[in-house]
């Protein structure tokens, strides 16, 4: 209920005694979850992946001690328990509950729903308006950004193809809620999105040696390429200056980055710590700030390499783990389904971590890592639980 239906009803939502009724649902659901488990007397703690997340969980909240600018005051402890302490609680919820296969498909039916929900408001936003307040020919739904929302979409993707391979959702409807998403992510006009929905398709028919319909693919695409190059709103993203600028202004912004962690490597500047320390480098910003449009090198000026490494064993742990449930042939493993779970895990790690490359503020949003991490737990609770 909550990773699903949270960001579709998160703005129409009302405070309630100064807090906002989604993460009163939050808390509800917990104490539901924890009454049953405590009335089956049957719990995980979730293997070493939950480790990871509980010592990169760990540094963050002890990192708010060594910066100047933050303390462990009520607005951030808020902000540490949404970005950092939620995504960590629902992992290890996940990982409980994701051992019960039906559990996993009666989930994929309600982040497909989802998806469509979202899609149908991006393309109304695109075609009527109501879109970012910068840009308001981009789309945001209930999303900050446009890229959020993109993303988002994104990794809902892997679960649409299993439902219509597995025929749990019916192939035309299947194909239909397809095209909606597709045409949600493009209304985003998000080039991370839009690179890594394409990403996502091929990656898939590649572990899955549908080699046919990576040509397939590859012809709908540069249809698709050719239409879209005749709206200015969608072209005049992907022109050679603009993305130059772009990639210029954030290589600068990582190498400010490299330059913080160098100064600090062990333990980073402390929570926050690029954030409030962007001003020394780009003193032309006044007194705006940002981070640095790259969650890893973020990570490294943020904590050094005492964050970092549990940061990059968020990511790098599962793949590990998915690459060798689908090597079964030297590992024992022979389980279709954990290996379509494998695949899973991969084509929503990837582009994440491709996107993240280039964007700073995806491994902050509270909604993207709930399904992020939820993608990564179905192969990780089934390979921990039988193998």
């Amino acid at each position: 209920m909550f990773v699903c239906y949270a960001p579709i009803l998160a703005i129409f939502l009302p405070s309630i005694l100064g807090i906002n009724s989604e993460w009163l649902l939050c808390y509800l659901l917990l104490i539901t979850f924890m009454i049953n488990i405590i009335l089956n007397k049957k719990v995980s703690l979730g293997g070493k992946w939950i480790l990871i997340l509980f010592a990169y969980t760990v540094v963050v909240f002890i990192s708010i001690t060594w910066t100047d600018n933050y303390s462990y005051d009520l607005y951030t402890l808020q902000r540490v328990f949404a970005r950092v302490i939620a995504p960590f609680i629902i992992a290890f919820v996940a990982m409980n509950i994701f051992e019960n296969k039906d559990n996993v498909h009666r989930y994929m039916k309600h982040i497909i729903i989802a998806s469509l929900v979202l899609s149908l408001i991006s393309i109304y936003q695109m075609t009527l308006g109501g879109g970012s307040a910068d840009e308001k020919f981009r789309s945001t739904a209930t999303f900050m950004n446009p890229n959020g929302l993109a993303i988002f979409l994104v990794l809902t993707i892997p679960c649409l193809i299993y439902g219509m391979e597995k025929q749990f959702i019916p192939k035309k409807i299947g194909l239909l809620v397809a095209a909606f998403v597709m045409g949600g992510v493009i209304c985003t006009v998000s080039r991370k999105g839009i690179g890594a929905m394409i990403l996502v398709f091929f990656l898939y028919y590649i572990l899955k040696k549908q080699f046919k319909k990576l040509i397939v693919l590859g012809i709908i695409c540069s249809v698709l390429a050719v239409c879209l190059s005749g709206y200015y709103v969608i072209s005049h993203r992907f022109t050679q200056e603009e993305v130059h600028r772009h990639f210029e202004g954030k290589t600068n912004m990582a190498y400010a980055g490299v330059k913080m962690f160098i100064k600090n490597p062990i333990i980073g500047l402390g929570y926050r710590g690029y954030y409030e320390n962007f001003g020394k480098f780009f003193p032309h910003s006044g007194d705006k700030k940002y981070d640095a449009h790259n969650v890893f090198v973020t990570a490294l000026a943020n904590y050094g390499l005492f964050g970092f490494i549990p940061f990059m064993g968020i990511f790098i742990y599962p793949l590990v783990v998915a690459i060798k449930i689908l090597r079964h042939k030297n590992t024992g493993i022979n389980d279709q389904y954990l290996n379509n779970m494998a695949i899973i895990c991969i084509i929503s790690l990837i582009p994440f971590m491709i996107s993240a490359f280039f964007a700073g503020g995806l491994f902050y949003d509270y909604a993207i890592l709930f399904l992020l991490y939820t993608n990564v737990s179905f192969s990780l609770s089934k390979y921990r639980s039988e193998y």
